[in-house]
């Protein structure tokens, strides 16, 4: 439940995830701005991808998640900081945030095993579609409460439904600060929820070995990390 919040959490208040379209628009000037930042993104999301793997070979897997969040909380207060009226600047800026995003979305989904491993150990039940069901049931509620509350924060800011429609004055500005700072708020949100995780590889390995029979309860927390 700690781990899967975390990101609720953060879908729920970076609204400007779901705004790409409209920031194009009312703040760089035209929607194929979206698309010069879909295609500025997509090779650093790939590097972060890699490095994720390699980096996983050396480090544990939790530092290697948790570490990119505080990258693109950094980089979303620079991003803030630097406005929108500078094109390549926000293309920049994008583009970097591509690396966390590789990170975080090929490693997303390697904690629920851990958490399996850690539910048979606390408990001695063997329930593994529980948390696989949960992660399933996470990511699709992410997604349409996500969709949902962006929405209701586009009437929030006073945004005009329909085509050709002129936005009041200020609605840019609105629009830039609600997408930056909900997205600031969000990553702050995630990283203090994050700290309550306390699984790593090591104690995980020892877990798994206890319930397979390989080790007994006794040998394994005489080696845990987290006693």
């Amino acid at each position: 439940m700690i781990f899967f919040a975390a990101p609720l959490i953060s879908s729920l208040l970076n609204v400007g995830a779901n705004w790409g379209l409209y920031i194009a628009r009312y703040c760089l000037g035209s929607e194929e701005a979206a698309s010069y930042v879909s295609m500025a993104v997509i090779i650093p999301t790939l590097i972060g991808a890699f490095m994720a793997v390699e980096l996983c070979k050396k480090y544990d897997k939790f530092k290697v998640f948790y570490i990119p969040y505080v990258f693109a909380l950094l980089l979303g207060i620079v991003r803030f900081m630097a406005g929108y009226e500078n094109m390549t600047v926000y293309v920049i800026l994008n583009a970097l945030g591509g690396i966390p995003l590789g990170i975080a979305v090929i490693l997303q989904y390697q904690f629920t095993p851990d958490c399996y491993e850690y539910g048979q150990y606390k408990t001695g039940l063997k329930m593994r579609g529980v948390p696989f069901a949960a992660q399933t049931f996470f990511t699709k509620l992410n997604g349409g409460i996500a969709t949902a509350v962006s929405v209701f924060a586009l009437t929030l800011i006073g945004f005009r439904e329909g085509e050709g429609v002129v936005q009041a004055a200020g609605f840019a500005d609105k629009l830039w600060t609600f997408s930056c700072l909900g997205g600031i708020i969000g990553g702050i949100c995630t990283l203090l929820i994050l700290r309550l995780y306390k699984l790593n590889d090591h104690d995980v390995q020892l877990m798994a070995k206890c319930n397979n029979g390989e080790i007994s309860r006794e040998e394994a927390e005489a080696q845990m990390i987290n006693q």
